[in-house]
């Protein structure tokens, strides 16, 4: 798999926010992801949260691996080789890309 949509390429962000249902416990996680013009990608996240009295923050290490794209659907591999795995059909414009994900939808937004 060689094919690359150099739409895709830049740095992007994505937010999640979750809690308790009775808001004394909430996070928050930045992912972080960098689409490389040479086919490779670069992961990462930060989150942070807590109760009113505890709080944390964690970063992981950078991800680094390989993409493509084939009929809009995007693909990661470990190696740039077999196996390719599908994350989802994706739809970009020049600010935000959504993929279309089993688990839900994902809304990345363009980072400067």
């Amino acid at each position: 798999m060689e094919n690359l949509d150099n739409r895709l390429v830049g740095k992007w962000r994505r937010t999640e926010t979750h809690s308790d249902a009775n808001y004394a416990f909430s996070f928050v996680t930045d992912f972080h992801m960098n689409i490389l013009s040479d086919g490779t990608i670069e992961l990462s996240t930060r989150s942070m949260g807590g109760t009113d009295t505890i709080m944390g923050d964690s970063t992981t290490n950078t991800i680094y691996g390989f993409w493509c794209t084939v009929n809009d659907g995007f693909y990661t591999s470990d190696t740039g080789n077999e196996p390719w795995t599908f994350v989802g059909d994706y739809v970009v414009d020049n600010e935000r890309i959504m993929f279309r994900q089993s688990q839900g939808n994902k809304l990345w937004e363009r980072q400067y």
